[in-house]
């Protein structure tokens, strides 16, 4: 037996389950993750916030190193259209469909990008 465990786009994906446009569709969500500093000293607990009205929710849980949390990102969203090789792309995108009241102001200096 031979195990191989890779990420999405993967050579060694392809080469078991042929061109990713045969097996990956978008699902109508989109992701994002990233560490950021610990300023609110999160132990144990998660901070969420959910916009009922857009389906979009930012959420930030601690991780091991005290220091860092980590953010988190979900949007509802039918289209998918940014390479997945394109970070500044992605930045944009979390950004312009993040922006709004009470989520990511993009003119933070913490704001992705």
């Amino acid at each position: 037996m031979v195990v191989g465990a890779d990420g999405l786009h993967s050579e060694l994906r392809a080469m078991v389950f042929g061109p990713h446009e045969r097996f990956l569709r978008h699902l109508g969500h989109v992701l994002a993750f990233y560490s950021v500093p610990n300023e609110f000293g999160l132990d144990r607990w998660l901070l969420e916030y959910q916009d009922q009205e857009s389906g979009r929710s930012a959420l930030l849980r601690p991780i091991q190193d005290a220091t860092r949390a980590m953010a988190m990102f979900y949007i509802p969203s039918a289209d998918f259209d940014v390479d997945h090789r394109d970070v500044a792309a992605q930045k944009v995108l979390l950004r312009k469909r993040m922006a709004g009241p009470g989520l990511v102001d993009p003119g933070h200096p913490r704001a992705p990008g």
